[in-house]
């Protein structure tokens, strides 16, 4: 399964980038403001990571955590407050 995992990344060019100390804080920051519940960390993670990687789009079929009115306002609110920038979050069949 590695091997297999190992070609897709390669033939795709996808980029494997693991989380630093700036995705767990800002992460923290989800947790702590109430902009994801604090059970849910790995999904406030996805978009801190989404957001320190400074990626224009963040593409998640998660509709109750992540691609939420809620959610995309107070990443927006948050992130604004922290200084950066705000990554349109959208449904997968929104990039179809």
């Amino acid at each position: 399964m590695r091997k297999k995992l190992l070609s897709v990344i390669r033939e795709h060019g996808v980029r494997v980038w693991l989380a630093d100390l700036r995705v767990k804080k800002l992460a923290n920051s989800y947790l702590e403001g109430k902009v994801i519940p604090l059970e849910f960390s790995p999904e406030a993670e996805h978009i801190a990571a989404a957001t320190i990687l400074d990626v224009d789009v963040l593409v998640s079929w998660n509709l109750r955590h992540i691609v939420n009115l809620h959610t995309k306002s107070a990443v927006k609110e948050m992130n604004s407050k922290l200084g950066y920038n705000v990554p349109q979050i959208v449904r997968s069949d929104e990039v179809l």
